[in-house]
């Protein structure tokens, strides 16, 4: 068994933000939790493996560096979290992590005052902090983002861990968070679910993974994500968090299909077990015989994901207007479906009437170059839709 815990890299069709390469950035898991407050973890998914011998690994990944913490007996007198403003160290804040230009400090530190003083807890679950090699990401521009939050708990500001729930506007102080009972911590849970049934910690997707496990709303359905899509094109297990929860109370893996999520964010149903039961045949791919070529601007690493997504569903993708061309001419007897695909989200800083007009401009120059050659002109959301469905849509 290899099952994969998914972050909150998000798939919305209409929110141009989220088109970033889906399957990397910042390290955040989506939680969710009973009662009110949803929380975002920090750096981890779990993967098990088949013969049940478990490790827990925070971080897989070979670029992310993993903070080496000074002790509690090296702690520097008078240090103070810049972000929840505590001089204390406790099993909800971690210990201190000191940092200059960008890089950990655990030598020769004289004085606080000359190196940003954070809990190892407090940076874990800062949703835009990173580590790229031995480098921190984002601290600073966290830093002052938080500091215009007051945290819903104690009133200071400083809060950077919002709610995952989007209506929600409170924010908290990861230690004030620790400190509340409804607050839901799912990753302790899943680090005990991998020390018990043999899980591996990771970040990505990967061929092997066996169980996608995410998280889901009040109406059980889950959040579209690349690991999602490419978990229903592999025929994997789809499944929520009680899944994680039965396995440790049974003291071992449970049968899956109680738990198999058949809803998506966006109200497409039934594409998990469906693309469960279509791996399960010899059935032609969803995509096989069609040929995409994607028209216009989009993010680079976006489109890498939505090529990754036609490939896996069988399809081909066309890498310049010139190799259509001479594709379709080439193909005129046996006119296998081709595709010209157009990005139908709005760029990001646009008014509306600014929007409007690329949004027509793109779509009269997919459909201008799909008129000489003689083929359909489609939105990138489509495919979205295909593979969240396991089955062909109608054209949009």
């Amino acid at each position: 068994m290899r099952c994969i815990v998914g972050r909150e890299d998000i798939f919305h069709e209409r929110d141009v933000k989220r088109q970033t390469r889906l399957s990397s950035g910042s390290s955040q898991m989506s939680l969710e939790s009973h009662g009110h407050i949803q929380l975002r973890c920090p750096s981890s998914e779990i993967v098990a493996n088949s013969n049940c011998n478990m490790e827990y690994k925070n971080s897989e990944s070979p670029s992310v560096a993993q903070p080496k913490s000074v002790s509690d007996q090296h702690a520097l007198k008078g240090s103070v979290c810049c972000f929840c403003h505590s001089p204390k160290t406790t099993k909800g804040t971690g210990q201190f992590l000191y940092y200059a230009n960008g890089k950990e400090v655990v030598e020769n530190v004289s004085s606080p005052s000359k190196v940003i003083c954070v809990h190892s807890k407090c940076i874990e679950w800062t949703p835009q902090v990173f580590y790229d090699g031995d480098t921190i990401k984002n601290l600073k521009s966290e830093l002052a983002r938080a500091a215009k939050l007051k945290c819903s708990s104690c009133g200071m500001k400083g809060a950077a861990l919002g709610c995952y729930i989007k209506s929600c506007r409170r924010s908290y102080h990861v230690p004030c968070a620790f400190e509340i009972q409804d607050c839901r911590w799912d990753m302790y849970m899943l680090v005990t679910f991998a020390n018990m049934c043999g899980a591996t910690v990771c970040k990505f997707w990967k061929p092997n993974v066996t169980h996608v496990v995410a998280a889901t709303d009040e109406k059980g359905a889950c959040t579209r994500t690349f690991k999602v899509l490419m978990a229903i094109l592999s025929g994997k297990w789809i499944l929520t968090m009680d899944w994680v929860k039965a396995c440790i109370a049974a003291n071992g893996p449970v049968k899956e299909e109680p738990y198999e999520i058949s809803l998506d964010n966006h109200g497409c149903s039934g594409g998990p077990k469906a693309g469960r039961l279509w791996a399960s045949t010899n059935a032609p791919k969803l995509f096989d015989g069609f040929r995409f070529y994607l028209s216009g601007d989009f993010v680079p690493t976006y489109k890498v994901d939505l090529l990754d997504l036609v490939e896996k569903a069988g399809g081909a993708s066309i890498q310049s207007k010139e190799q259509l061309v001479e594709q379709t001419h080439a193909a005129q007897e046996t006119h296998p479906p081709y595709l010209v695909v157009y990005n139908c989200d709005p760029p990001r800083g646009c008014t509306f009437e600014e929007e409007s007009n690329i949004l027509q401009q793109r779509l009269a120059e997919a459909e201008d170059l799909a008129k000489q050659i003689g083929c359909q002109v489609i939105q990138h959301t489509w495919i979205l839709e295909c593979v969240a469905a396991c089955k062909l849509v109608p054209f949009c």
